[in-house]
């Protein structure tokens, strides 16, 4: 991104992204906007093309000096819209009742959600399992198509934490 950002805009490529995002202010969990985009992008270079392309937009529609907080979360929604296009068009084909999966998924209010809190939504709300499915085998298939993952802490020489998909 920094080259991108110093060739269309003829600014330094040490600073570039510095020079685009306010990163003085940090995202929810004190995460700054890099950290946050990138978490959100699972390493795609694509992926993380299209949300700064969508951040860009919330701040055409909104104009600061550089691309705040709110731009990125409004980004956050129109990106996820057109994620979930890309990966219905690539899934359905895959996994019956694709459409109910989704709508598991959205129960959760937030990005990170434990097993027990998916299989317990599975068991409670049984009209959003797909017929031949249960908790488990939604969540399998989910993470073979990097809908889901996991976080898997670093240390003990293994280097840094990450999320796996």
């Amino acid at each position: 991104m920094n080259r991108r950002f110093a060739a269309v805009l003829k600014i330094p490529l040490k600073s570039a992204w510095n020079e685009v995002f306010n990163e003085d202010q940090t995202m929810a969990g004190h995460q700054p906007k890099y950290r946050h985009i990138l978490d959100r992008t699972m390493l795609r270079p694509r992926d993380m093309i299209k949300f700064c392309n969508e951040c860009l937009n919330a701040l055409k529609a909104e104009p600061k000096p550089k691309i705040e907080n709110v731009h990125v979360n409004k980004a956050r929604v129109s990106y996820s819209e057109c994620m979930l296009a890309e990966i219905e068009d690539e899934i359905h084909k895959h996994i019956t009742g694709w459409d109910q999966c989704v709508e598991i998924l959205k129960q959760f209010d937030a990005v990170t959600f434990k097993k027990d809190e998916f299989l317990g939504i599975c068991a409670d709300r049984k009209e959003l399992v797909p017929e031949g499915y249960d908790g488990l085998r939604i969540l399998t298939k989910l993470f073979e198509f990097s809908v889901v993952g996991y976080y898997a802490p670093g240390g003990k020489g293994y280097g840094g934490a990450q999320y796996i998909f």
